[in-house]
């Protein structure tokens, strides 16, 4: 429905069309604002507004009146002016005072009738020297361009965190737990775990408030990272500068911002929790301000956690994974300490699994045996399929545990020992694989090491998961010598031989769970950041699972190693 400038026949219909269609895109630009802005207004959507309104205007200069991409282009444009628009009101209304807003209001409403007044002069301007409606709007889309380079100079701390949030929320589905016990104002000392690089994101997308960083001043320095950290206000601090780096902290708390430490001071390259190191505390009772405690669980496995020896360079498992990000109840900072925070933690991780859950119809693949499965195996796979919801829930919460940290790494071609009617060889030889991503091979548990050793060849396998409490020299020699890894699985006393053995990594059992794990030391070779974390202990029984308790008669040292006293 072409128009012509004159205004001739069909003209009031093809103007109310496109009056119509720019209206429904305003409408849904204000819907999609206020949604985006729930949880507090988001001044990040100015810029994008201005994004997608100069796409709109750019779309309105390709296609001539009346076409579909012209419709298309006043729908975007409105879309777009509607995300520019709503929240720089919102913002407005909340800087202004109280008894000033009904003014700040009217010389807001005042200004977008000048800027339409001076649109329709420049409208009139446009037909009188019978200028094409492609150069108009080339003309408005240059004026949209310029308002959002200049909102983009003035807001890129908004529009990046609002664009890395989003991306957050897309990759993985967040569920948030005791948002309610952040302290609606007033300075907060926030402490979560460290699995990846994404933490502060996915901390800042859950965290009902906004939270400022603590960054290494080395990084802060930094060409690219420090630019994006004095984008978004990082603190930042010097290791070297003990003193000062906490006087900081503290300051910045006491003005009553949210501030974020990462207490255990470097990524986990184990799953695990690292050591908690008692900064944090003098930090707390300096400032005078509450500890919230966070823990986010289901990051480790993620393509920015080191969970395979490496950060990034594999395939993300999936999009929409899911994490759970919960918050403690505020602690005193005069009572608060490491201890503590250990504690809450571990609390935080157990409850986290209760949200993790196993389809009970298919548990296991079949696909990925490397050898023939052991007769009894379908049996059992019937038996596990028909156990009421506790009993199952339980082999699920194990199969959780284990996947949460560096258990088996995802790839690897696993031979594992297993028994018919044992809790331990149902979660490892049935739930696990499917969980972990390996290949795996079943052998009935007391085959001699000559067998294990021949399927081992044959399969090409990478880890022989073991239930005793023994493997001989000569077999272990073996598997050294073919990059092989050994772990054994038992009731241990703590006092075994094989317990002081390199090469051999033990996992404790008791009443049918696994209760600890060993790894081989993490190594990180390209980062002049990380410290080292070991993997395993000589004489220790493994490091205990997230979320687990220690059991009676052991100790566990700040790295959570387990050992008899």
């Amino acid at each position: 429905m072409p128009t012509s400038s004159t205004g001739g026949e069909g003209t009031g219909t093809a103007n109310s069309f496109m009056m119509a269609t720019a209206s429904i895109g305003i409408a849904l630009g204000s819907v999609s604002a206020g949604f985006l802005s729930r949880r507090g207004n988001q001044l990040g959507l100015v810029p994008l507004g201005g994004l997608v309104m100069t796409l709109g205007t750019v779309l309105l200069a390709l296609a001539p009146a009346g076409e579909g991409l012209f419709r298309f282009g006043l729908f975007v444009a409105g879309a777009g002016a509607a995300v520019f628009l709503v929240p720089l009101k919102a913002h407005l209304i909340d800087i202004s005072p109280p008894d000033q807003r009904g003014k700040v209001l009217s010389v807001s409403n005042l200004m977008n009738n000048l800027a339409g007044a001076l649109a329709i002069g420049l409208q009139f301007f446009f037909k009188a020297t019978s200028q094409p409606v492609p150069l108009q709007m080339a003309v408005f889309a240059l004026f949209a361009g310029l308002a959002t380079w200049y909102v983009m100079k003035l807001l890129p701390r908004d529009f990046w965190f609002l664009f890395g949030v989003t991306l957050i929320r897309m990759l993985y589905r967040i569920k948030i737990r005791g948002a309610k016990n952040m302290p609606e104002e007033g300075g907060v000392i926030l402490c979560p775990n460290h699995m990846s690089f994404v933490d502060s994101l996915v901390i800042s997308a859950a965290s009902p408030r906004p939270v400022r960083f603590l960054i290494a001043e080395k990084c802060y320095r930094h060409k690219w990272v420090g630019r994006f950290a004095r984008m978004f206000n990082a603190v930042p601090v010097s290791p070297e500068r003990a003193k000062e780096a906490i006087r900081i902290a503290a300051d910045e708390a006491a003005a009553g911002n949210v501030v974020c430490i990462f207490p255990e001071g470097q990524l986990s390259r184990t799953g695990a929790v690292c050591e908690i190191k008692r900064g944090f505390e003098m930090i707390a009772r300096k400032s005078g301000c509450p500890v919230v405690a966070a823990y986010m669980h289901g990051l480790w496995g993620t393509f920015t956690s080191f969970s395979g020896g490496r950060y990034f360079r594999k395939w993300p498992r999936r999009i929409g994974s899911g994490l759970t990000v919960s918050f403690s109840k505020p602690m005193a900072p005069k009572e608060v300490n490491a201890v503590e925070v250990e504690r809450v933690w571990r609390r935080m991780a157990s409850d986290s699994l209760d949200l993790q859950k196993l389809d009970q119809r298919r548990f296991a693949d079949p696909s990925l045996f490397l050898t023939e499965e052991p007769a009894a195996w379908w049996e059992e796979l019937h038996e596990v399929g028909e156990l009421g919801s506790e009993e199952f829930g339980e082999l699920a919460r194990q199969a959780h545990e284990l996947n949460a940290v560096a258990f088996w790494n995802r790839g690897e071609r696993v031979l594992l020992e297993w028994a018919p009617e044992d809790a331990v060889s149902r979660v490892l030889g049935m739930m696990l694989p499917r969980m972990a991503g390996v290949k795996i091979a079943l052998v009935e548990k007391g085959a001699g090491e000559d067998e294990l050793l021949k399927v081992a060849r044959e399969e090409r396998i990478e880890r022989l998961v073991l239930r005793r409490r023994d493997w001989s020299p000569g077999a272990l020699a073996a598997c050294r010598k073919e990059g092989r890894l050994v772990q054994l699985l038992d009731d241990w006393n703590g006092d075994e031989p094989a317990l002081q053995e390199e090469g051999i990594y033990p996992s404790l059992l008791k009443n049918g769970k696994v209760l600890t794990w060993s790894m081989p030391h993490p190594d990180e070779k390209n980062s002049k950041l990380s410290t080292f974390q070991p993997g395993w202990k000589v004489g220790h029984v493994g490091r205990l699972l997230p979320g687990l308790e220690w059991p009676e008669g052991w100790e566990v040292d700040s790295e959570r190693f387990l050992r008899k006293p």
